[in-house]
């Protein structure tokens, strides 16, 4: 790692003097986080991308061989939570994790609250308690409905994979340190829900809208390739009686989709980067995770009572299982996943996360993830 935890504490501290992102006169997207959107502006500049980390499903892998360098935000109460690391102590507190060179976590102390307002602050992570920074971004107050797909789970915001932060609203799109445009092409009334921007072009998304207002609970809704031109309606789906998210490679070339016709079972599919020769992998999947190479996906099933992971090849559809566990990331060199091993109990079961060659054998240890306090 090349920058200290100074550094990039430094500068998100400095931030905080300026008064906005976008210069004056210019209409914004109204995220309702104005110290998370000043924060964003130096992330985007001064906390770079590592590009060989792996980071999904709270698990943010930024080394492999024989002493990986793994951290995993777990929640593992209410209060407190945290975020392990296989180098050291678990480290407080839970939130969302930037993979940034070093990894930083924005997290909000006693959100849980029926005010839903709290104070934001940024934690810049490393392995030494002594390196460990903490700054106060301020006050915000959460915005309502919760956008599960979005920065913090609760803000129309979101990383795009180059580490810029995006933040959209109704149908508008905006970098935190760049260019606003509305979408052209989406039908009168509709807006975008949820966003994923495209690998291999920064100002490529693909966004589900559907038509309404943010908690009408509209049953129209679509999948949209959008560009700063244009918007290409790839599908259209009845959102009151099926569940549909679309995900790219991290190549950009290929799409996943998620389809959860009538509430049951999820079916994965794939097709090029426009949506076209569409094909499925698997009618049964749990979760997936891509691979850093785009050829295959990791995904979790049921079998028996458990669940199982297997690697599928998106080009053949050949699989092979994997090992028990649901699959949270691949490691930077793709040749082991990281799974999470639970009990049944709910909510917040305790379990363990190992490490499993990517075409199977003997896992090993990463960490282990403690059960939530009773009560």
């Amino acid at each position: 790692m090349t920058r200290t935890a100074a550094v990039c504490a430094l500068v998100v501290t400095a931030v905080l003097s300026v008064s906005g992102c976008g210069g004056s006169g210019r209409k914004s997207v109204d995220v309702r986080y104005p110290s998370l959107r000043q924060a964003a502006v130096v992330i985007s500049h001064h906390c770079t991308r590592d590009l060989t980390s792996s980071n999904s499903n709270g698990l943010l892998w930024l080394a492999g061989g024989s002493r990986p360098l793994v951290y995993y935000a777990s929640a593992s109460g209410d209060p407190p939570d945290v975020v392990l690391s296989t180098r050291g102590p678990a480290i407080p507190p839970w939130g969302l994790l930037w993979p940034c060179r070093p990894p930083v976590v924005i997290h909000y102390p006693n959100t849980h609250t029926a005010s839903r307002s709290s104070t934001a602050l940024l934690t810049v992570l490393a392995p030494k308690a002594r390196d460990r920074k903490t700054i106060v971004l301020g006050h915000v107050r959460f915005a309502n409905p919760v956008n599960w797909n979005s920065l913090s789970g609760l803000a129309n915001g979101l990383v795009a994979p180059s580490g810029r932060i995006v933040f959209f609203g109704g149908t508008k799109i905006r970098y935190a340190d760049g260019p606003e445009f509305s979408v052209v092409g989406l039908p009168r009334g509709w807006t975008i829900g949820s966003l994923v921007v495209s690998p291999r072009d920064p100002f490529v998304f693909l966004a589900v809208a559907a038509k309404g207002k943010v908690g009408d609970q509209p049953c129209a809704a679509a999948v949209y390739r959008i560009t700063r031109r244009a918007s290409a309606r790839l599908r259209g789906f009845n959102s009151c009686e099926t569940g549909l998210s679309a995900e790219w490679s991290p190549d950009g070339r290929q799409i996943a989709w998620f389809v959860s016709p009538g509430g049951n079972a999820t079916h994965l599919l794939v097709s090029d980067a426009e949506g076209r020769q569409l094909r499925e992998l698997f009618p049964r999947v749990i979760d997936a995770v891509w691979a850093p190479d785009s050829r295959s996906m990791a995904y979790s099933f049921l079998r028996g009572r458990g669940r199982w992971t297997a690697v599928v090849d998106t080009a053949t559809g050949a699989r092979h299982l994997v090992a028990k566990g649901d699959p949270l990331a691949w490691s930077p060199d793709g040749r082991e996943i990281a799974l999470l091993r639970q009990s049944t109990a709910i909510p917040a079961p305790p379990g363990t996360i190992v490490a499993v060659p990517a075409t199977g054998g003997r896992a090993h240890l990463l960490f282990r993830v403690p059960a939530a306090p009773s009560g």
